[in-house]
């Protein structure tokens, strides 16, 4: 079994979204806030992972079901082949 390194929680509303970088379940290494919850949006976190070094080989992205508001990112990511965890309750 793949361990991932790097744990991507996010917190999505209708209009825009938080993205936290994890190692540790306590404590974020670094937290990007108000990004837009459209394909624009999902590019600039996607390249935010980067600037950071983290990729689909050494993370994981996770969130809570949030209805239409968390499915197109989480295609965008499954359609970029990150291992995605929705957390239905």
């Amino acid at each position: 079994m793949k361990k991932n390194l790097f744990f991507i929680g996010l917190d999505i509303s209708k209009a825009d979204f938080a993205a936290s970088i994890y190692q540790t379940p306590d404590q974020p290494i670094v937290t990007k806030e108000a990004i837009p919850n459209d394909r624009k949006g999902f590019e600039m976190l996607l390249l935010w992972l980067y600037d950071h070094h983290i990729d689909k080989t050494n993370s994981r992205i996770c969130m809570e079901a949030t209805g239409v508001y968390s499915q197109a990112i989480a295609y965008y990511f499954l359609f970029q082949d990150f291992p995605v965890s929705v957390e239905l309750d």
